[in-house]
């Protein structure tokens, strides 16, 4: 049996049993099914894919549904950051044994939230199971994930922590993770979201994130993508701007056979802000690809897009960066600007900045830039007694550091630092 007709017997399988049911989430999950199996796994002949192969399944018997049972005794890697509320994945499954949260928040097993009104009011309504092919096939089959409500008027001084643990035992595993988000009128919290992963370690993990966000509420996202090794991680964040609620996201991504980044804000009211930044470094044969979408729907509202992106040895970096300024949304004000640094001449960058306006009185303006370290900059610092590697990773640091300079999260801050420079004393050539 071929890998295309296993994979297609399991699906068939799947569906067929969801049909039986009138649950509302397998109703969801059938739905998506029916959607995935008209679009298929995308190849570099689609549009949207066209730097990206995804050559993940080539496992006869790969099982889409399977689920690692996580025992308690479990040794993990301490975490990098410090909270009173953490939310733990082994292995692609949520294990509550090692996680812990206060009242502030409400945290449930994404199967055990059906009867919740927020789930009912939520659950599905962002993802796009009709034009993202890896989303489709998250919304058919995930099993693992977190329902997460940040009660009404919260201010969380300390970050939500979302862990995901990758042991020795997850070699050529699936991890199809679902994670639905809400902040209440009123809240304001952070999340970081991070990954510890075993250097032998190979599998895909396919993660789709919703992230309501109620009126006067703001959010502040960190993701940390670093000693991926050789995991291909598939990551989306749909975002839903309500009145007077605000977002920030930040991305870091250094490492990982393959890390995709599909990012969608959508600005439902008028009068909204959402800053979006990113530093990616893609070394050796790796694959950062970063794809994110911003829909301006209402007048006055305000987006910023800063990525800057450093390539070495053989890594291709891909920005697919859209600002979308709907018919409705007068006095937008919107930047985008994506510069990115090759190390190496066999290097790759792949950058696609877009404007799609729509507006007649609107002020946007967007950019990329492609270019090597400056030999002069370099020759001066030579010239004064620095060695040509230690030159090397000043002016790298200096080219991250208008991002880094941004972040107001301190411990992020001091820890993307600290990242850059084991990345570059590890990667630049001399």
């Amino acid at each position: 049996m071929t890998d295309t007709q296993n994979s297609s017997s399991i699906i068939e399988t799947h569906l067929a049993k969801l049909n039986e049911s009138n649950d509302s989430v397998n109703k969801h999950k059938a739905d998506a099914i029916t959607s995935f199996m008209k679009m298929g796994f995308p190849t570099t002949r689609h549009e949207e894919w066209k730097y990206t192969p995804t050559l993940f399944f080539s496992k006869s018997e790969l099982d889409y549904r399977n689920s690692y049972v996580v025992k308690n005794s479990e040794v993990l890697e301490p975490s990098v950051f410090e909270s009173i509320n953490k939310i733990v994945f082994i292995n692609g499954s949520i294990s509550l044994h090692h996680s812990v949260f206060t009242d502030d928040i409400e945290v449930h097993h994404i199967d055990a939230s059906a009867s919740h009104t927020l789930f009912q009011a939520h659950f599905n309504t962002l993802a796009n199971n009709t034009k993202e092919p890896y989303v489709a096939f998250n919304t058919s089959f995930y099993m693992q994930g977190v329902f997460v409500v940040v009660k009404k008027n919260s201010v969380l001084e300390q970050p939500i922590l979302i862990e995901y643990h990758d042991t020795s035992e997850a070699v050529d595993y699936l991890q199809q993770i679902r994670n639905l988000i809400v902040f209440e009128s009123g809240a304001h919290a952070s999340i970081i979201v991070k990954h510890y992963t075993k250097d032998a370690v190979k599998s895909l993990s396919n993660e789709v994130n919703e992230l309501i966000l109620y009126p006067n509420s703001h959010a502040k996202i960190y993701l940390i993508q670093d000693n991926l090794h050789e995991i291909q991680n598939l990551n989306t964040w749909e975002i839903a701007q309500e009145r007077d609620a605000n977002c920030d996201v930040f991305t870091y991504s250094d490492s990982g056979a393959l890390v995709r980044n599909n990012l969608h804000i959508a600005m439902n009211a008028p009068g909204l802000t959402c800053d979006t930044k990113a530093i990616y470094l893609a070394s050796k044969k790796s694959i950062i690809d970063n794809h994110l979408k911003i829909e301006h729907k209402l007048p006055h509202c305000s987006s910023f897009q800063l990525y800057r992106g450093v390539m070495n040895d053989e890594g291709t970096g891909v920005f697919n960066g859209k600002i979308h300024v709907h018919v409705d949304a007068q006095k937008t004000d919107a930047y985008q600007s994506n510069k990115n640094l090759l190390l190496s001449k066999n290097a790759n960058i792949y950058t696609k900045p877009q404007l799609e306006i729509f507006a007649d009185d609107v002020k946007c303006s967007h950019g990329a830039a492609i270019g090597n370290i400056d030999e002069n900059a370099l020759f001066y610092l030579i010239a004064r007694g620095i060695s040509k590697a230690t030159a090397k990773s000043m002016l790298t640091v200096a080219f991250a550091n208008e991002v880094i300079e941004k972040l107001d999260n301190e411990a992020v801050k001091t820890y993307v630092e600290k990242a850059i420079e084991r990345a570059l004393d590890a990667d630049i050539r001399y």
